[in-house]
């Protein structure tokens, strides 16, 4: 077991023999990706101890703790429908009404519980999140776990799963492959920063965006494919049963392509994107999930042809890289 921090509520997951021991190049010695991951439950505890007492007080410690200024960013960063004034108005929205969020308390409980034992005890997970990054990577990353804010989300250097998501309730091993997922994301934007939703305005902006969601959420997806595989866990989440029906995937190629090369074809025009052709962009997040499905198949298809080498060293070269790896292999 990895040793927990008893000063506080956070656990460092350590392992130094957690490494990718794989070079870019043939006879080029190897780096060793040195990325730690600290786990902090606490505002998953205060929400779960306001949910029981109801005191106003542990809503200004929960808006105090590490994970509520990361949330916040995401936040505003992303333009989530939720407070983003500040840190206690966007925790108070996703622990109240009390007597609504109380019937998801059961299960966060467990999840907490899974993710303070058997998630800081387990290496595995955090080998999977190394070996979907560069050899150099030594980004260390903070794993929150929340309360009612989507599954789980990244910024550079930070991520965080909801113990309150009945996905996790459904099966606690999804927490584990989430953490993948999440941490990888973490790490990935340390190279290639998110961009600020309320920059993107052009068409050239927006086809930017489409390229860096496909490689963020693809090369995410693909993090924890092998994991899933391994131990029986695709059919767990929908991305990866769609991702075994090659007309699925076919499907949602043409689909991106289309939208790719609609924005590509309006590129030049340096002024804000009219409103459909935005709203054809952000319907790739729709229900779809475009991005994590066909980017995740991507990423496995050039794994495939050129290895897994090749596609970590992606990050580092960009989403249009990515891209074009892409391309480029399919032609083949």
């Amino acid at each position: 077991m990895f040793p927990i921090d008893r000063k506080g509520p956070s656990m460092w997951i350590r392992n130094a023999s957690l490494a990718l021991a794989t070079a870019f190049l043939p006879g080029a010695q190897a780096e060793t990706p040195s990325v730690q991951v600290r786990l902090d439950a606490r505002l998953a505890e205060l929400s779960l101890d306001y949910l029981r007492s109801g005191q106003e007080s542990l809503l200004d410690e929960m808006a105090a703790t590490p994970a509520a200024a990361h949330l916040l960013t995401h936040a505003r960063n992303w333009h989530y429908e939720v407070p983003r004034d500040s840190a206690r108005a966007l925790l108070q929205s996703l622990v109240t009404p009390r007597e609504a969020r109380m019937a998801r308390a059961e299960g966060a409980r467990k999840a907490l519980a899974y993710f303070q034992g058997a998630l800081n005890a387990d290496s595995s997970w955090t080998a999977e999140v190394r070996r979907a990054l560069p050899p150099d990577a030594t980004q260390p990353v903070t794993l929150f776990l929340t309360f009612g804010y989507d599954s789980g989300v990244a910024c550079p250097g930070t991520a965080s799963l909801n113990a309150a998501h009945t996905a996790f309730h459904r099966d606690l091993r999804e927490l584990r492959y989430m953490a993948i997922h999440e941490c990888q994301h973490a790490v990935f934007m340390t190279y290639q920063p998110p961009p600020a939703m309320d920059s993107v305005h052009s068409a050239a902006q927006l086809q930017a965006l489409a390229e860096y969601a496909l490689q963020l959420e693809g090369m995410a997806t693909w993090a924890a494919w092998d994991c899933r595989e391994k131990e029986g866990g695709l059919d767990g989440d929908e991305d990866y049963r769609v991702l075994r029906d090659e007309a699925q995937i076919q499907r949602l190629e043409r689909r991106f392509m289309e939208v790719h090369q609609a924005l590509k074809a309006s590129a030049s025009n340096p002024g804000p994107a009219d409103p459909a052709t935005r709203a054809l962009m952000m319907g790739l997040y729709d229900r779809d999930r475009v991005f994590y499905r066909f980017g995740a198949y991507a990423a496995r298809q050039i794994e495939r042809q050129r290895g897994r080498a090749a596609v970590t060293a992606l990050i580092k070269a960009g989403p249009r890289a990515f891209l074009e790896a892409y391309l480029a292999c399919r032609a083949k």
